[in-house]
């Protein structure tokens, strides 16, 4: 009598087990299946996804999360996030979408950051969501206003049509081309904005990828402006040397 009441006491902490976490569960009560005499078969299902990919949780086309680096600074019901170690850590080999006009999904959007990561190393960052679309690119600085360095600013489009860029926050000690990167930023994405309504609306996937093409363009003039004036300057030095 007393090892049938132990027994049924050991199946019900197993049962109450179950509902709270069926994977404890299935331990607990494989342990107890030789005593009690309940066979039990546990399953176990593993998942593999790709850095910076989308997931849609609940499979209702909203996705709800995604793998990669997150970024609390950005908000919206989804948002991709990578960084360049998110595509260095990506041996897939899945098909990349590289032009954004191909772009109509979330899982679309994902594959083209992604891939516009991997062919331009001078992106430090992408973060795109509904509210908010911001790149990190390396940028021209001068410490202490004379010895130049490469530092990573970050261009951010926001759905209620404003432009930010910043810089990182020891920047204080440099000077930067900060005023020149925003003026291109708002020229670039000023459509694409000025399209997407005002404050209370959100930028569909494409819209994502249009102004994450478009600060991408201008942070990339200006990196590119930065480092054939580092060119020039490096090539005169040079030659006056040599007289």
């Amino acid at each position: 009598m007393i090892k049938q009441i132990l027994s049924a006491s050991a199946l019900a902490i197993a049962t109450a087990v179950l509902a709270v976490s069926p994977a404890a569960a299935a331990t607990v009560t494989t342990g107890l299946s030789g005593s009690v005499g309940v066979t039990t078969t546990s399953t176990t299902t593993s998942t593999t996804t790709t850095p910076g990919v989308v997931v849609d949780v609940n499979g209702d086309g909203n996705p709800s999360a995604t793998t990669g680096s997150a970024d609390a600074g950005l908000t919206g019901s989804a948002m991709i996030s990578l960084t360049q170690s998110d595509v260095s850590a990506d041996t897939s080999g899945s098909a990349a979408v590289t032009d954004s006009a191909m772009v109509h999904s979330s899982t679309d959007l994902s594959s083209y950051a992604h891939a516009a990561l991997k062919s331009d190393a001078n992106i430090t960052a992408a973060d795109l969501s509904s509210n908010e679309v911001a790149v990190s690119y390396k940028e021209r600085a001068h410490l202490f206003g004379f010895i130049p360095v490469w530092v990573s600013a970050k261009a951010v489009a926001n759905a209620d049509g404003s432009v930010t860029v910043s810089y990182p926050w020891y920047a204080f000690l440099m000077s930067t081309d900060s005023a020149s990167l925003q003026s291109s930023a708002e020229a670039n994405t000023a459509s694409t904005l000025s399209a997407s309504g005002n404050a209370s609306a959100s930028f569909s996937a494409s819209q994502q990828a249009e102004l994450f093409d478009q600060l991408h363009a201008a942070m990339k003039a200006g990196y590119e402006a930065a480092a054939g004036t580092s060119a020039s300057a490096t090539a005169t030095g040079s030659a006056s040397a040599g007289y």
